[in-house]
């Protein structure tokens, strides 16, 4: 299985990163992209737990819930036709 790189800049870089880590074409692209791909997957579940502590800090503001007016929900959103309003 193969990639064709048909852009020069990109293979020219390539090439230099294999040259200044002493490793091979296909090795210093295999360090290169799983390196990326780590840094972007950090990136998002370091967003997630951020998003996670945003929503447990807003709920433990907020306190619990009560239950939900299931009916009330209805009347508010529909008329008498049952139509949305």
């Amino acid at each position: 299985m193969g990639i064709s790189i048909k852009n020069e800049e990109v293979e020219a870089a390539v090439r230099e990163l294999a040259a200044l880590t002493n490793k091979g074409v296909t090795e210093a692209v295999d360090e290169a992209v799983r390196a990326a791909l780590a840094r972007i997957k950090e990136g998002r579940e370091g967003r997630a737990r951020h998003r996670q502590a945003s929503w447990e800090a807003a709920l433990a503001e907020l306190g619990p819930f009560g239950p939900i007016d299931q009916q009330a929900v209805g009347m508010e959103m529909y008329d008498e036709h049952g139509l949305p309003r």
